[in-house]
Order: C-alpha cells, then structure tokens, then sequence
C-alpha cells in the first residue's frame, strides 16, 4: 500500500511539474532568446534553454532537426536540462532566482550555437540613435544658451553674483527662480542657517550657498549634527573645481549601478535593462549599459580613466556640451558593437555593457586638445605623450577586430574613438555652436 501511494505520488508531482513547465515555458524562452537560445558554457555542454532560435514566431533546432512538439520540449526541459538549474524556482516565473546559475555560467562566456544565426535588425537602433542624440544636444544646448543668458541678465542687475555671495550681500531676489527659497521661506533658511555657520563662512558658488540654505530649511525634528555633517560634505563638494565634481557625479551613478547588480533579486532586471543585447529588440539599453558595470574591476579601470580624463575635457567644454558628448558617444559606441554584430558573421552574438565606449571618446578628446600631455600607463615605469598612446590603444583594438580575436568589445572601443574624433573636429563647431547660437537668438 506504501508503495502503491509513493506511486501515485510521483505520478501526481509529475503531472503537477508538467503542467507548471508548461505554463511558464513561454517565458522561459523569452528569457533563453535575450540569451541566445543556444548557449556554449564554460564546461563545454550545450544546453538548450528554448527550442532554438525565434523566426515568425517559431523556434527551431539545427537545421537537420524538424520542428519539435511542444509537448516533447516541456517533457525534455522538465526531466532534464532545468535539473541543472539549481535554486531555480519553478513557481516564480516572473522573477526567476539566476543567482547559483548565474555564479556557475558568467553570461560573458556565452556564445551562439551551430544553430541558423538568428537575424538582427538594425532600423529601430538607427532611429533610437539619431532621435536620442537630436534631443540629447538640443535639451543641452538650450540649457546651456539658459544659463548664459541668466548669468549675464544677473551681471547687468547685479554686477555679477559672485562678488555678492563672496562679500555677504546677496538678496532674496537671486532665488526668486527657487520655489523652496521664495519670500519667507528665504528670510526663514538665512535665519537658521546662521545657527549653523560663522558669520565668516566662506561660500565658493551660488550653488554652494543654495545647497547651505536647503539643509538649514531641514525639519526642526533632523538633529543639528546631520546638519552640520551636511555642510561640512557641501562645503567639501564645492570646494571641488567644477570639472571634477561633474566627473565625480558620473562615478557615482556608475557606482550606483554596479551596486545594483549586488542585489541578487534584480539581476534579472538588469540583465533585461542593463545591458545591450543584439538579439532583443531593445534600443534604450544602448544607454542604460553605457553606466552598467557587472564586474568590479571593469568599474574600476573605467572610473579611474573617468575621472583622469573628463576633467581636462571639461576645461575646454561647458558642463552641458560635455554630456552631450558623452551620452552621444556612449550610444554611438554601442550602435557600432550592434552593427559589427549584424555584419561580422564570425562574431559571437554576446550582451554587451560598460562605459569604455564614451571613456574613448573622452580619451581621444583629451588627445585632440592636449596632444602633449604625458600619461603613464599600469605597470610600466615611464609614460608616454597622450597622443602615441592613443594611438597604440586604438591600433591594438582595430588589430584585434580585424583578426576576429576577443578580449573585450574592441568594435564598441574603436566606435568610441571614432565618435570622439569626429565631434573634435567638425562636432563642436558644426552642431553645437549652431544650437546653441540659435537659442541664444531666441532669447
């Protein structure tokens, strides 16, 4: 009778399984598609996580298997490949637990299968790119124009708000424009903002004295220690060039990023929004995988040239001509990787992430405006002007790229450095100064 039951139980939990995989193999295989359905691990086995690879909505195997049953492949994926996923949790098809599979199989080792290479569209990508860049450089040529335009509106007014916040003779009137700092609400920050700093503290900006009277309008319950802790950090982040606190404010949200990728529930997330994948039909990940580290020594080697470079660029661009430039040589670079995927046909169809893309663009920029600069790279005693390494840099990766070797994405580098050149050399004069000629106009 014992028997007879653990019988009819395994029976039972069979059906149950059936049913549940089942259920979810549809998401599966959108899953194992942002994967490249087949996928070459690490320890050399095959595992086929869809049926193969999406055409007009079917999927298929190698070319000299017919097309499966359905019911067969829920049967197959139950009793055997989804065995070797351990942790994974059948029920929760919406958010599955990657994090033991994840560990075993980095995704960098995964490659596409003998299978037909699936074909990878390009118009959405074309279309994404131009239309972000247009709005990229026009929302930052017109705050730009803005800005200008209030500076000197404020010079004529005032003589210049600098020589008012430094001789301690500023007015209500200069944050009119803040709604937090209006009429009484002013007269309020400057009364308790006094309680906090001497009377001869010294402010660096109209941004360092904005920051100072937010955190006096902190709610009475905030002990007088965080306030004081919150001056002290903005009298610190001011005391900064401006350069290097842009630079730094980019580290951060690159650090921001990577610390999400810790959180074991949201890889998935991130996989699907983090990184730039050929295969999806995805466009906006050629931005978001621009600030997407997975791995701690990539955000590091990338912030480090971040924050070496982008400040002596942003001696020559304004804050806003510098982010255009970023964030359109970030897209550019990943539209490149993209393409190269599309038209080298012995190119492993991989997701792609990181900021190299945009840090060669800010690396060859750095080159085109100090060309003698010395810089000295990890590991060797003497260092070399700027340009030759530039040079060397980008000659290894076309190397790379034209011999079909892979060590990192050098098709996405030299897309970057190719960007950086150009908006150098034609870019800055011929769109930026127009845009921003054009809304000065109009102001």
């Amino acid at each position: 009778m014992g028997l007879l039951n653990q019988c009819l139980f395994q029976a039972r939990f069979s059906n149950i399984r059936s049913i549940v995989l089942k259920n979810i193999k549809v998401k599966e295989i959108k899953y194992s598609s942002t994967f490249l359905g087949h996928l070459n691990l690490k320890h050399g086995q095959q595992y086929r996580l869809s049926t193969g690879y999406k055409k007009d909505h079917k999927y298929y195997n190698d070319k000299n298997t017919p097309e499966p049953n359905p019911r067969n492949q829920t049967s197959n994926i139950g009793n055997d490949e989804y065995s070797k996923y351990k942790g994974y949790n059948y029920r929760d098809t919406g958010e599955s637990k990657y994090s033991t599979f994840n560990e075993d199989h980095s995704h960098q080792n995964w490659e596409h299968g003998s299978g037909p290479r699936p074909k990878i569209q390009i118009a959405r990508q074309i279309i994404f790119g131009l239309g972000f860049v247009s709005v990229v450089y026009l929302g930052c040529g017109y705050m730009y124009a803005k800005r200008m335009n209030k500076e000197n509106q404020g010079q004529k007014l005032y003589g210049g708000w600098q020589s008012l916040v430094w001789r301690g003779q500023e007015t209500e009137n200069m944050y009119q424009d803040d709604y937090f700092l209006k009429g009484e609400n002013y007269k309020k920050a400057t009364r308790r903002l006094a309680e906090l700093i001497p009377e001869n503290h010294h402010s660096h900006a109209k941004e360092h004295k904005r920051a100072l009277l937010y955190i006096a309008l902190l709610p009475d319950y905030v002990p007088i220690e965080i306030k004081q802790l919150g001056v002290m950090l903005a009298d610190s982040w001011y005391s900064l060039p401006k350069s290097k606190r842009v630079a730094y404010a980019l580290v951060g949200v690159n650090v921001g990023v990577f610390l999400l990728w810790k959180i074991p529930r949201l890889n998935m997330f991130m996989y699907r929004h983090f990184t730039h994948n050929p295969m999806t039909r995805k466009s906006y990940t050629m931005v978001t995988s621009t600030f997407s580290h997975q791995e701690i020594w990539h955000l590091g080697f990338n912030m480090l040239a971040l924050s070496s470079f982008a400040p002596a660029v942003l001696s020559v661009m304004s804050v806003e001509e510098f982010m255009a430039f970023y964030l359109g040589a970030g897209v550019f670079s990943s539209f490149v990787s993209h393409l190269a995927t599309k038209l080298v046909k012995s190119r492993s169809i991989l997701p792609s992430l990181g900021a190299s893309g945009a840090l060669y663009a800010v690396l060859v920029a750095t080159a085109y405006y100090f060309p003698n600069v010395k810089v000295s790279l990890l590991l060797l005693p003497f260092g070399f002007d700027i340009e030759t390494a530039v040079k060397c840099i980008v000659g290894f990766d076309l190397g790379m790229a034209i011999f079909g070797k892979s060590l990192f994405d050098h098709y996405a580098h030299l897309g970057g450095a190719l960007s950086g050149y150009l908006y150098c050399e034609y870019g800055h004069f011929n769109i930026w100064k127009p845009i921003v000629a054009k809304f000065e106009e109009n102001n």
